[in-house]
């Protein structure tokens, strides 16, 4: 349940056995410079009891996968959709990689399965992301996905949105 794959990668809900992984993403400062401040260990785990407990029950609002690479399963990343108010029409999808993930398509790969799982599977229209105002590498990707710019806060975030319909 909740899994999908593209020609290259494979994502399923994140587990128990996968915290390492997550703590060591989330406490990077090299992968973090660009998304927000690393969190410390202890927050990380916080981080992962809340996130497996978001996926559970029926309706989650919240779905957490773990991105494989199949011909080698090595994992590379962690996606997201958080489903937003009571629709479920509207979601934010977020993406975070290894460093050894860089350069190789990964993200386009990755966020075109996510958005296509969740307006077939979950029935979700309009898709938002965020990333920080100096990330010009994901921007470019964002931007060629077909998503709009619609705001930037004063974090230095700049908001997008697609409308899949």
């Amino acid at each position: 349940m909740h899994e999908f794959e593209t020609e290259r990668l494979s994502m399923r809900l994140l587990k128990a056995e996968d915290k390492e992984f997550f703590t060591g993403l989330y406490c990077d400062p090299k992968i973090m410079k660009l998304i927000a401040k690393p969190l410390t260990e202890e927050q990380s785990n916080v981080m992962f009891e809340r996130s497996l407990t978001h996926i559970e029950g029926a309706n989650p609002k919240e779905l957490i996968w773990v991105i494989r690479v199949k011909a080698t399963q090595e994992v590379i990343g962690i996606q997201n959709l958080f489903i937003f108010g009571n629709t479920s029409e509207d979601a934010d999808a977020g993406l975070i990689l290894t460093r050894t993930a860089h350069g190789k398509g990964y993200p386009n790969e990755a966020t075109a399965a996510v958005m296509d799982y969740g307006l077939k599977k979950l029935g979700i229209r309009i898709f938002h992301t965020n990333c920080s105002a100096r990330n010009y590498a994901i921007q470019r990707v964002i931007r060629a996905m077909g998503f709009v710019e619609s705001t930037k806060s004063s974090d230095e975030q700049v908001h997008y949105f697609k409308n899949v319909l």
